[in-house]
């Protein structure tokens, strides 16, 4: 395998694959699909469009926040979620949320936030609803969700929209 990140000279030909399984019936007349050589085509009827999967791209690996030049490209591509991963035993996750929440909101699309837990998960889950703006902030006379039912929630994916606002939480073991 190749190192993080790799040096790429120019003229060298890059290639990537895509495995795409599809299930179930489709709901129209799929696209057709023509094979020339070894580069595939795909023609998608315009007169019966089928809508496109939602799709989100994850925060850029620089560290640093988009450029308004960035944010115009990646506003061109109509996407749905801006996805970010939370290491919530790790001192910088709050900067990390931060610039997510930022980014998507300047994107026009909503946050997906993976939580990572570690070994102290409901230290980890209080200090994240702490945060100002936080969407699991406890509103005023109503008694607070502990962590560990949180974790519950989470892990059986029964949280209730309006407390997510636009973000999908999941929830992993390290």
């Amino acid at each position: 395998s190749l190192p993080y990140p790799v040096e790429v000279k120019e003229g060298t030909r890059i290639g990537q694959s895509i495995k795409l399984n599809l299930k179930g019936k489709a709901s129209a007349e799929l696209p057709k699909i023509e094979l020339t050589s070894s580069n595939v085509t795909i023609t998608v009827d315009q007169k019966s469009p089928t809508p496109l999967p939602l799709i989100g791209l994850g925060m850029a690996s620089h560290g640093h926040s988009l450029t308004n030049k960035e944010l115009q490209r990646l506003k061109q591509l109509n996407l749905s979620h801006l996805p970010v991963d939370l290491k919530l035993s790790e001192p910088h996750y709050q900067g990390i949320l931060s610039r997510a929440a930022s980014e998507a909101k300047a994107l026009g699309v909503s946050l997906e936030v993976a939580l990572f837990l570690g070994d102290s998960a409901e230290a980890e889950l209080t200090n994240l609803a702490r945060e100002p703006g936080s969407s699991f902030r406890r509103k005023k006379n109503r008694p607070p969700n502990p962590p560990s039912a949180w974790r519950a929630a989470f892990s059986l994916a029964m949280i209730p929209k309006p407390r997510l606002v636009q973000a999908r939480m999941l929830i992993s073991p390290n």
